[in-house]
């Protein structure tokens, strides 16, 4: 995949077990970054949550968004990922479960 940052915010670098994303912060914990898969296609993911430390640790509630108008991956735009994660304020290291909430209501 390739990655590129959303335009706007201070961009920094995430680390997602695949290489480092580039990752824009909108704001407080917010982020985007937009990025290429393998067959062309353009996918935007957008981050909003918090980090609450106690000591070393800091306990992570995360919901996220995709947006994609190509047709392997529109399939995106209906989903919603909640995550729970824990972070070591010494170490940097993050551990995440994310959740997926698919719309799945008929029209």
């Amino acid at each position: 995949m390739q990655y590129r940052p959303y335009p706007r915010g201070v961009s920094d670098l995430v680390d997602f077990g695949e290489g480092k994303l580039p990752w824009v912060h909108l704001g407080g914990s917010e982020g985007a970054s937009q990025f290429t898969t393998h067959d062309g296609a353009s996918i935007l993911a957008e981050l909003r949550g918090r980090t609450i430390f106690e000591g070393d640790e800091g306990r992570q509630n995360v919901v996220g968004w995709f947006e994609s108008d190509h047709g392997s991956y529109r399939w995106l735009n209906d989903l919603v990922c909640i995550a729970e994660g824990l972070i070591s304020g010494t170490t940097g290291e993050m551990v995440i479960d994310v959740y997926a909430g698919i719309h799945k209501m008929q029209a």
